[in-house]
């Protein structure tokens, strides 16, 4: 772990770049927590603010990066609905991804169009008003326009895409490429700046491996030009692999988020030091998301063990045979016990805090949940 201060001066001389990158950062309320989500809690409690316990590791960094899985838009906001409530932050939350240290976010992953074409560009908007700028969008010609950065003498292009199925909005307003077509824009990117970083929404959720055919593709990513891949949307932190030049964080996991699973809270911050060379160095600052959704580093054994939890998985990855049959059967299983072990605590969580809810929302989730399976 290291959340000590470096040295800004030196590595401008040496034209070196630290970048500091978490995972899922939602700052809305989760369907199951409607009324004490994230947001309810950012503006009920007298300190909202859930990075203020972790932003000193945050800020000490050139760039600092995130993944937006949510909007902040109240557009088409209908009162007592819950699809339309759920995974909304407020537009006013910006100041608060500001004030963290956060100066590049993805907002290229599947909640993005939940609330529709309008909310994504209030969002898209409203962090660029912030001073933050929002990555994984497409231009005209529908592929992913880059964002350039000149930091230390260095020029840094960041790519961001989803490869999950799009579910809420059939106008798609975020790059949703396929693996060759991100080979070609880091190629093409590559020609045109020193360091190429790419985020990717994608995997699998509630698993801690990635797939073969996610290695693959990420390896086919640092063999294109790519200095470091970073990962999100399992919602569970996984390996991280030194291949060639390059690093390749599968996923971050949850950095701001209302689950309550102790799994589902562990966290990662990444620290890279970047040079022209790929990624010279890097390491990690655990962390743990605690019950008012605000991430806290950890110290001593609490630290050692998701250290070393995260280098085992680290040497999983090393060994696992990317063109092997039986890997893909094994990931396909987890996949769908890791799915099945969440819907059953969904259910359990429900019914505990039953009382905790608003009628309407008890009303709506057991409709819901009717109609899904009848």
């Amino acid at each position: 772990m290291n959340d000590k201060p470096y040295n800004y001066k030196e590595l401008r001389m040496k034209g070196k770049v630290r970048l500091n990158a978490v995972g899922d950062l939602m700052l809305g309320d989760f369907p199951l927590t409607l009324g004490f989500g994230v947001r309810s809690s950012i503006r009920e409690k007298i300190d909202g603010n859930p990075f203020n316990k972790i932003k000193h590791v945050l800020m000490n960094c050139d760039i600092c990066f995130g993944n937006l899985e949510t909007v902040l838009s109240d557009y088409g906001l209908k009162n007592n609905d819950i699809k339309s409530a759920q995974m909304r932050g407020d537009p006013c939350f910006v100041e608060l991804l500001k004030d963290a240290g956060f100066n590049v976010m993805s907002i290229a992953n599947n909640h993005a169009m939940q609330h529709g074409p309008e909310a994504f560009i209030e969002t898209k908007e409203g962090l660029i008003q912030g001073g933050i700028a929002p990555i994984g969008i497409v231009g005209a010609n529908r592929r992913v326009v880059p964002h350039f950065m000149e930091v230390n003498c260095l020029r840094v292009c960041f790519l961001g895409y989803s490869l999950r199925p799009e579910k809420y909005c059939p106008q798609i307003l975020y790059a949703q490429p396929n693996v060759w077509e991100i080979v070609e824009d880091i190629k093409l990117n590559k020609a045109r700046s020193d360091i190429v970083i790419v985020s990717l929404h994608w995997g699998d959720e509630f698993v801690q491996l990635p797939s073969p055919e996610q290695i693959r593709s990420a390896h086919s990513f640092i063999d294109a030009g790519a200095s470091l891949v970073i990962g999100h949307h399992p919602h569970m932190v996984q390996g991280i692999e030194r291949y060639k030049d390059g690093v390749i964080a599968y996923s971050l996991g949850n950095f701001i988020f209302d689950y309550w699973q102790n799994k589902l809270r562990k966290t990662i911050i990444l620290h890279c030091e970047l040079s022209i060379k790929g990624v010279e160095s890097f390491d990690i600052t655990t962390a743990y998301i605690g019950k008012d959704f605000n991430p806290i580093v950890l110290y001593g054994s609490k630290s050692n063990a998701l250290s070393l939890m995260v280098d085992s998985l680290s040497k999983k990855i090393e060994k696992i045979d990317t063109n092997s049959y039986k890997q893909e059967r094994k990931y396909l299983l987890s996949v769908k016990t890791g799915l099945l072990i969440n819907k059953v605590q969904n259910r359990i969580y429900f019914l505990k805090n039953i009382f905790k809810y608003e009628r309407w929302v008890v009303i709506q989730s057991i409709r819901n949940f009717i109609n899904l399976h009848f």
